[in-house]
């Protein structure tokens, strides 16, 4: 049985810990703070009521007693011998006066003499019964002679509040009181007038830790999305801004590590621009000798075969070599006022028979015409995502290609690609082509970083992907009164 309730233990605790870690950590500040401030609030307000109403019974228990022995000096005990059941004396009528009289004199709701055995009952008003009394009946028999007590608050059927004092002349015969305690229902009225108050309390509580919370995790999530993008490889990212306090120590720590691996970066692509260079020079030898031995004429065709697969094998590995070193060694970036128009309608005659060959359409929503950039990196940018789309299109296919006041999109239509891979299609070598050499995108990245731009893939709702060439910082004029927003649908 206790290793049942120690696993029923670990299973609940494991549901909480499920709970909190799917939801976000301004979710969490919030939560926590709410039901905190909650549980204070409904305590408060509790522990208020019952203060409350203990204190004004204390005070009303001891006002009736007094009152009670107050009432009981006037009376004298023997007259009560003389009382004849079902008979109207003049005892009786003495007693049945006074009780009236003292009634009225001091503003109660009720006054009686009853017997020890409950069976004679003489009030100033109806509604005292024996059956009601006898409720009380170890208090009442508790009381020694020239004692008096009082009861605890009833609710009767009026739907009033009430409480009992009693007193006791002799071993046969009782004053006793009601007196009414209004107050507590006062009192359960202030109890909702509390929870009202609670509950406004709660409110603002839980709007100012989402403000609170905001302001903490804010800064968290900047810092989350700036390290992952560290992670995918994105060493020009610039850092938050506005990062104070503690967080400032963990935004310095993670700028510090991504310029680590910048410069770690930055040692392999020198690496691999020394292997590729070493390389380049001995396969530039091999192509002259190939080229020499090609003007023998007394070459066979078999011969001269095997010297032109040379040749391409060799114009082949030179082309990846200069990949290779355009990747590590990418020229930098010299920005100018750069003609998006004329940018874009060059890179379309660069590819011209591939969109012919599968009849492509491209289409033009140019929002922006100059940007600031580098105009031969665009150029190369373009001309690489262009053929990207179409080797990815069927025939008949199209290419949206638009720019706003936040950069340059190329949209197709396209397959689309896997999310598991879409951010890896920018990282070093990695290709999905035969092939392929898997830097065309890598350079492209780095191209924009070298423009202080950014380049990013997206899967469009509608189908396709979408590249989008992200400027950082206002590096364009707007000269054409297009609509942005409607620009911005497009892509």
């Amino acid at each position: 049985m206790t290793a049942l309730n120690k696993n029923g233990t670990f299973a609940l605790k494991n549901r909480i810990k499920n709970l909190f870690s799917g939801i976000t950590i301004r979710a969490r500040i919030t939560l926590t703070f709410g039901l905190f401030t909650l549980v204070l609030v409904a305590a408060l307000a509790r522990v208020a009521y019952m203060t409350s109403k203990e204190i004004y019974q204390a005070q009303l228990q001891d006002q009736v007693q007094r009152v009670c022995a107050l009432l009981a000096a006037d009376f004298e005990a023997d007259y009560f011998s003389y009382i004849q059941a079902d008979a109207v004396s003049k005892a009786y009528r003495y007693i049945e006066t006074k009780l009236k009289s003292r009634r009225r004199a001091q503003e109660l709701d009720n006054v009686f003499i009853f017997s020890a055995d409950f069976s004679r009952i003489y009030a100033a008003a109806a509604g005292i019964s024996a059956e009601r009394l006898q409720i009380n009946r170890s208090e009442i028999q508790s009381l020694d002679s020239g004692e008096s007590a009082a009861s605890l608050p009833f609710k009767a059927a009026d739907g009033n509040w009430y409480l009992w004092g009693f007193y006791r002349f002799n071993g046969d015969w009782y004053l006793g009181i009601q007196e009414s305690a209004r107050q507590l229902a006062m009192l359960d009225r202030l109890t909702y007038t509390f929870l009202g108050i609670g509950f406004l309390g709660v409110i603002f509580v839980l709007l100012a830790a989402w403000l609170l919370s905001g302001a903490i995790s804010r800064p968290i999530e900047e810092l989350v999305r700036f390290s992952a993008r560290i992670g995918q490889g994105q060493f020009y990212e610039q850092p938050p801004q506005d990062i104070r306090g503690e967080l400032a120590v963990l935004s310095g720590a993670l700028v510090k590590m991504q310029k680590d691996l910048r410069r770690k970066q930055k040692e392999k692509e020198e690496i691999l621009a020394q292997i590729a260079h070493e390389i380049r020079n001995p396969l530039g030898g091999i192509e002259l000798l190939a080229g020499l031995l090609m003007e023998d004429k007394n070459l066979n065709k078999q011969q001269r075969t095997y010297l032109y697969k040379i040749q391409e094998e060799v114009q082949g590995l030179k082309a990846q070599i200069t990949d290779y070193l355009q990747y590590s060694r990418p020229m930098p970036a010299d920005p100018v006022p750069v003609d998006v128009p004329s940018v874009v309608n060059e890179a379309e005659q660069a590819l011209l028979s591939s969109l012919r060959k599968k009849n492509i359409r491209l289409e033009k929503r140019l929002n922006t015409s100059t940007i600031r950039f580098d105009r031969q990196h665009l150029l190369q940018i373009l001309i690489n995502l262009f053929s990207n789309s179409v080797e990815a299109l069927d025939k008949d296919g199209k290419i949206i290609v638009a720019s706003d006041a936040e950069g340059i999109y190329v949209q197709d239509n396209g397959p689309g690609i896997n999310e598991e891979i879409k951010e890896k299609v920018f990282r070093p070598f990695f290709t999905t082509k035969k092939g392929g050499a898997g830097l065309g995108l890598a350079v492209c990245r780095k191209l924009a970083e070298e423009n202080d731009a950014r380049l990013e893939l997206h899967n469009h709702q509608n189908g396709g992907v979408v590249f989008h060439l992200k400027i950082l910082h206002s590096r364009y004029t707007q000269t054409k009164g297009l609509n942005h927003a409607q620009n911005r649908s497009h892509t």
